[in-house]
């Protein structure tokens, strides 16, 4: 019985990573940020096993790794023009992604960027 649970959560974790892999690319594909990138967040939360991730297939982890990729540098750079425009409404759009997407050090280096030249545009 421990073995058939074992198995049924392996391909539960199986069928879960595809989807998120899958919803992933479709948003990222269709520039739905926030979409992916919860994606990402939650296929990267799946705690699957070796057999887990072996039935999901090799395209499945492929395909998360281009998303997060494609998608890490497109909301760097779409965070760093905002910070750069002081574009208020950008920043408070793709803040909420960074933690999402381990980018929360960037994030801060940049926001401190932009909070230093406010400061210097306003003395």
């Amino acid at each position: 019985r421990r073995e058939t649970d074992e198995e049924a959560n392996d391909v539960q974790d199986a069928l879960n990573l595809r989807r998120l892999a899958s919803m992933g690319a479709d948003a990222l594909s269709s520039r739905r940020y926030a979409d992916s990138a919860m994606a990402v967040r939650d296929y990267n939360r799946v705690n699957a096993t070796a057999r887990g991730k072996t039935l999901a297939g090799d395209f499945a982890q492929s395909s998360h790794e281009r998303t997060r990729s494609v998608l890490r540098q497109a909301v760097l750079e779409r965070y760093e023009t905002s910070v750069t425009t002081g574009d208020i409404a950008g920043l408070s759009e793709l803040t909420p992604l960074l933690s999402m997407l381990d980018l929360e050090t960037k994030g801060v280096e940049l926001y401190l960027k932009y909070t230093q030249s406010t400061v210097s545009a306003q003395m």
